[in-house]
């Protein structure tokens, strides 16, 4: 279920009740390629059987929260976009009724699916997002603050669950805008041309969740090493690097001409490896951070 203009918080109407989230969750795992996987609801996580590189069938869990992260965060930024462009399209004298129902919407989402949202709090963050966007950026200083009532839900959510903190926009460019910048040979990294192309290729690969369809590599003037890193970073900030999905190797081995003698499988075994990844000077503080 997408949000659109006329419902702009439609999806997290749907996604509180555990059908549903099982459908998002099916959606997600499709990328996996797991042979076979069972859910655990009260455990939250998914076991799983695979077939590793040496052929043999292994089994694993993965946690459903690891899985919905990118999608909450995905669908709370498209939430709050609509409601923008609704709000500019309004009538100064509607502006407070579009807010007000807008937040008796997220409201009865808490209100109704109260035990839902104990077990997976995760939900709660982008609701009190949304509330936390009207009153930040669309309400009117003067007007009263909406103040959502969680009284009734008593949760403890890990640090690591933030979905309100950066879009995927901000990731990607908080991550890769060096490249339109000089390496420690001050060289240019990428032209303009190749840097914008880079982006939109990005952009694609994380809003499809897809390889997109690629005119021409692209070759920056880096290392493999931390060219590869940089995408083990990015997967790592929008997925968790817990488990790595497939078609960022291929992404890799598809656009940057820097890998044409590399295997897929190469670039699999060293993708989050940081030996051999130099901290220069010009990567920026979220790569260096692990380095």
């Amino acid at each position: 279920m997408n949000s659109s203009e006329e419902y702009p918080l439609s999806f997290f109407e749907y996604v509180v009740n555990e059908s549903n989230m099982v459908e998002v969750l099916n959606n997600q795992l499709q990328y996996y390629g797991f042979i076979t996987y069972s859910f655990d609801l009260p455990n939250k996580c998914i076991h799983y059987m695979e077939q590793n590189d040496n052929g043999e069938y292994v089994n694993g869990e993965i946690s459903m929260e690891s899985l919905l992260l990118p999608v909450v965060r995905r669908k709370f930024n498209q939430s709050k976009e609509l409601m923008y462009s609704i709000f500019l399209k309004s009538r100064r004298d509607t502006n407070r009724n579009f807010l007000l129902y807008q937040f008796n919407t997220v409201q009865s989402i808490v209100s109704k699916n109260k035990e839902f949202i104990k077990n997976f709090p995760l939900f709660l963050l982008p609701l009190r997002g949304i509330v936390d966007y009207i009153n930040q950026r669309l309400k009117e200083p003067s007007e009263e603050e909406f103040l959502l009532d969680e009284s009734e839900i008593r949760v403890n959510i890990s640090g690591d669950l933030n979905v309100t903190d950066k879009s995927e926009d901000e990731i990607i460019h908080e991550i890769f805008d060096f490249m339109k910048g000089r390496n420690e040979k001050k060289e240019e990294i990428l032209s303009n041309n190749d840097f914008n192309t880079l982006i939109e290729l990005i952009s694609h690969l994380v809003q499809k969740e897809e390889v997109p369809e690629v005119d021409h590599q692209i070759s920056p003037k880096i290392s493999n090493d931390q060219l590869r890193f940089s995408f083990w970073v990015l997967h790592d900030k929008l997925y968790t690097s817990k488990r790595i999905r497939p078609y960022f190797y291929d992404f890799v081995k598809e656009v940057f001409s820097n890998f044409n003698k590399s295997e897929v499988s190469s670039i699999k075994k060293q993708f989050g490896t940081t030996t051999r990844v130099v901290k220069d000077s010009f990567l920026p503080q979220i790569i260096s951070n692990y380095l």
